[in-house]
């Protein structure tokens, strides 16, 4: 059974579609990263899968319950860490384990417990004290205290932290996790988290844009810049380059064919000067957008 089954959600409000007919599933285990520029639906995506809101329209299930219906069933087996985890200042790590656990009544206290050790979380330290780092991996604590089946973390990988900072919480995280745990990671680029991710779902402006293994997310194709050459050279139209676009003094593009057939063109192109980088997953994200792919 699937962990996770999205099935053509549709969110708005106010009449602006934050999520448009958003559909995927999860199998156990996998390693999901849901990335998109802010405003994209990330955080709606997670909370309507949360069933902290309702869908306007399709529907979202986790371990084949409604999330909404069966909101409680789901949480039971399910660990969020949202974007603000909205930690009371005054109250130290172990209370906020404490209040956590009330809502798990087979978690165990004592594994609670050692998890703050392992996390290097002192329990009397408050919250008011914390590091930025100590204040997201109490989030993380208290996402994994009852030992989730799948875990749901809203941009736990900061993009103005220190990369110090991102790689320590990373490392935390892998050491929490097993073969078995079901990992939905939000984040701004498909490539930000620091650690092994093995799917990528793009969103803009609500809608998928593109899903499916990281690998062939991030090798589908070369971008390729070249210096004194127009956009409209024959030589690109034999090519059958994509995402063709004018620079001030030369034409960049996406090229998903064999090397051998680049230098050809590169030959009767004679360009002033190149760069050949390997295309990402948002590089095609911003491709996407540019060519207004619905």
């Amino acid at each position: 059974m699937s962990v996770v089954d999205v099935d053509r959600l549709t969110k708005s409000f106010d009449g602006r579609q934050a999520l448009c007919a958003v559909t995927f599933s999860l199998q156990p285990g996998e390693r999901l990263v849901v990335a998109g520029a802010p405003g994209c639906g990330r955080t709606t995506l997670c909370r309507a899968l949360m069933g902290i809101l309702a869908p306007t329209s399709g529907s979202a299930r986790i371990f084949g319950h409604d999330a909404l219906l069966g909101g409680r069933i789901c949480r039971q087996r399910t660990g969020y860490m949202p974007a603000q985890p909205g930690l009371d200042p005054e109250l130290d790590a172990a209370e906020h384990v404490r209040r956590r656990l009330a809502h798990y009544p087979r978690a165990s206290s004592q594994r609670a417990g050692q998890l703050l050790e392992r996390l290097g979380l002192p329990a009397g330290l408050c919250a008011r004290d914390m590091t930025p780092l100590q204040q997201r991996l109490l989030g993380l604590a208290l996402a994994l205290c009852a030992q989730p089946e799948l875990l749901i973390l809203d941009e736990p990988f900061l993009p103005d932290a220190p990369a110090g900072q991102n790689a320590a919480f990373a490392r935390a995280l892998e050491r929490e996790l097993d073969a078995r745990t079901t990992l939905l990671v939000t984040a701004a680029h498909a490539d930000t988290p620091p650690l092994t991710m093995t799917r990528a779902l793009l969103l803009r402006a609500g809608r998928v844009m593109a899903d499916g293994a990281m690998e062939r997310l991030r090798l589908p194709c070369r971008r390729v810049t070249l210096r004194g050459v127009r956009a409209d050279a024959p030589a690109l139209t034999a090519l059958r380059a994509f995402g063709i676009r004018d620079l001030p003094d030369g034409v960049s593009f996406f090229f998903d064919g064999g090397t051998d057939q680049l230098l050809t063109a590169l030959c009767a192109l004679h360009p002033r000067d190149m760069t050949v980088e390997e295309a990402g997953a948002d590089d095609l994200l911003a491709l996407a957008g540019e060519e207004g792919t619905p």
